[in-house]
Protein backbone atom coordinates (compact mmCIF):
# COMPACT_ATOMS: atom_id res chain seq x y z
CA UNK A 1 0.00 0.00 0.00
CA UNK A 2 1.51 2.98 -0.66
CA UNK A 3 1.42 6.26 1.33
CA UNK A 4 -1.34 8.93 0.61
CA UNK A 5 -0.38 12.20 -1.22
CA UNK A 6 1.34 14.67 0.42
CA UNK A 7 0.19 18.13 -1.06
CA UNK A 8 1.63 21.06 0.07
CA UNK A 9 1.33 25.26 -0.66
CA UNK A 10 4.01 26.81 -3.01
CA UNK A 11 3.42 30.42 -3.14
CA UNK A 12 -0.19 30.02 -3.46
CA UNK A 13 0.07 26.77 -5.53
CA UNK A 14 -1.03 23.16 -4.44
CA UNK A 15 1.76 21.18 -5.87
CA UNK A 16 1.13 17.11 -5.22
CA UNK A 17 4.38 15.80 -3.75
CA UNK A 18 4.91 11.78 -5.65
CA UNK A 19 8.50 12.72 -6.05
CA UNK A 20 8.87 11.76 -1.97
CA UNK A 21 8.08 8.15 -3.22
CA UNK A 22 9.74 6.02 -5.56
CA UNK A 23 8.13 6.23 -9.00
CA UNK A 24 6.31 8.50 -7.94
CA UNK A 25 3.14 9.27 -9.80
CA UNK A 26 3.29 7.02 -12.98
CA UNK A 27 3.95 4.08 -9.55
CA UNK A 28 0.34 4.75 -8.40
CA UNK A 29 -1.21 4.54 -11.76
CA UNK A 30 0.42 1.52 -12.83
CA UNK A 31 0.01 -0.31 -9.54
CA UNK A 32 -4.05 0.30 -9.56
CA UNK A 33 -3.96 -0.99 -13.47
CA UNK A 34 -2.20 -4.08 -12.21
CA UNK A 35 -4.33 -4.65 -9.94
CA UNK A 36 -7.07 -5.18 -12.04
CA UNK A 37 -4.77 -7.56 -14.74
CA UNK A 38 -4.70 -11.13 -14.72
CA UNK A 39 -1.26 -11.27 -15.58
CA UNK A 40 1.38 -12.27 -13.28
CA UNK A 41 4.49 -11.06 -15.71
CA UNK A 42 4.54 -7.85 -17.35
CA UNK A 43 7.11 -7.31 -20.44
CA UNK A 44 8.14 -3.37 -20.80
CA UNK A 45 10.14 -2.27 -23.42
CA UNK A 46 12.86 0.27 -21.62
CA UNK A 47 14.71 3.57 -21.42
CA UNK A 48 18.20 3.55 -19.71
CA UNK A 49 16.80 7.15 -18.18
CA UNK A 50 13.86 6.61 -18.14
CA UNK A 51 11.60 6.54 -15.02
CA UNK A 52 8.69 4.93 -16.51
CA UNK A 53 10.60 1.27 -16.11
CA UNK A 54 11.45 1.84 -12.55
CA UNK A 55 7.99 2.88 -11.85
CA UNK A 56 7.09 -0.45 -13.53
CA UNK A 57 9.38 -2.82 -11.63
CA UNK A 58 7.93 -1.02 -8.44
CA UNK A 59 4.32 -1.80 -9.02
CA UNK A 60 5.05 -5.31 -10.08
CA UNK A 61 6.40 -5.28 -6.90
CA UNK A 62 3.63 -3.73 -5.15
CA UNK A 63 1.31 -6.28 -6.47
CA UNK A 64 2.78 -9.13 -6.98
CA UNK A 65 3.99 -9.64 -10.44
CA UNK A 66 6.55 -10.31 -12.20
CA UNK A 67 8.38 -7.24 -13.96
CA UNK A 68 10.69 -8.22 -17.37
CA UNK A 69 12.16 -5.00 -18.67
CA UNK A 70 14.32 -4.69 -22.02
CA UNK A 71 17.13 -2.47 -22.68
CA UNK A 72 19.69 -1.51 -24.46
CA UNK A 73 22.04 -3.70 -24.15
CA UNK A 74 25.26 -2.69 -22.60
CA UNK A 75 27.60 -3.34 -19.93
CA UNK A 76 26.46 -3.44 -15.88
CA UNK A 77 29.13 -0.95 -15.26
CA UNK A 78 27.89 1.47 -17.65
CA UNK A 79 23.93 0.96 -16.20
CA UNK A 80 22.07 3.95 -15.42
CA UNK A 81 20.83 4.68 -11.95
CA UNK A 82 17.35 4.27 -13.40
CA UNK A 83 18.28 0.49 -14.33
CA UNK A 84 19.92 -0.47 -11.12
CA UNK A 85 17.43 0.70 -9.25
CA UNK A 86 14.58 -0.96 -11.14
CA UNK A 87 16.72 -4.09 -10.94
CA UNK A 88 16.72 -3.84 -7.02
CA UNK A 89 12.87 -3.46 -7.10
CA UNK A 90 12.90 -6.73 -8.19
CA UNK A 91 12.60 -6.19 -11.83
CA UNK A 92 14.43 -8.80 -14.60
CA UNK A 93 16.83 -6.66 -16.57
CA UNK A 94 17.24 -8.19 -20.32
CA UNK A 95 19.75 -6.89 -22.68
CA UNK A 96 18.29 -6.84 -26.36
CA UNK A 97 20.02 -6.05 -29.30
CA UNK A 98 17.88 -5.52 -32.55
CA UNK A 99 19.26 -8.67 -33.61
CA UNK A 100 18.12 -10.56 -30.54
CA UNK A 101 14.43 -9.57 -30.95
CA UNK A 102 13.41 -13.58 -30.87
CA UNK A 103 14.59 -12.96 -26.70
CA UNK A 104 11.54 -10.70 -26.53
CA UNK A 105 9.23 -12.77 -28.28
CA UNK A 106 10.00 -16.17 -26.27
CA UNK A 107 9.74 -13.82 -23.10
CA UNK A 108 5.94 -13.27 -24.26
CA UNK A 109 4.84 -15.98 -25.64
CA UNK A 110 3.39 -14.20 -28.54
CA UNK A 111 4.54 -12.52 -32.15
CA UNK A 112 4.45 -9.47 -30.34
CA UNK A 113 3.60 -6.04 -32.18
CA UNK A 114 7.10 -4.62 -32.54
CA UNK A 115 10.36 -5.65 -31.40
CA UNK A 116 11.63 -3.73 -28.97
CA UNK A 117 14.69 -2.34 -30.72
CA UNK A 118 16.23 0.82 -29.95
CA UNK A 119 13.51 2.75 -31.78
CA UNK A 120 10.75 0.43 -30.37
CA UNK A 121 12.09 1.45 -26.90
CA UNK A 122 10.78 5.01 -27.03
CA UNK A 123 7.34 4.39 -26.87
CA UNK A 124 5.27 2.48 -23.79
CA UNK A 125 4.10 -0.75 -24.27
CA UNK A 126 3.47 -2.66 -21.02
CA UNK A 127 1.97 -6.76 -22.54
CA UNK A 128 1.19 -8.70 -19.86
CA UNK A 129 2.13 -12.54 -20.03
CA UNK A 130 0.32 -15.08 -19.24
Amino acid sequence: MLPPQTITNHEGFLVVRDDLIAGGTKRRVLSQLFNDMAAKELVYPSVPYGSGPVAVAYSARDTGRKAVLFYPDRKRKNWSPQMVEAEAAGAKIVPSKAETSKRSRSARKTTPPAIPTRAALNWALIRPTI
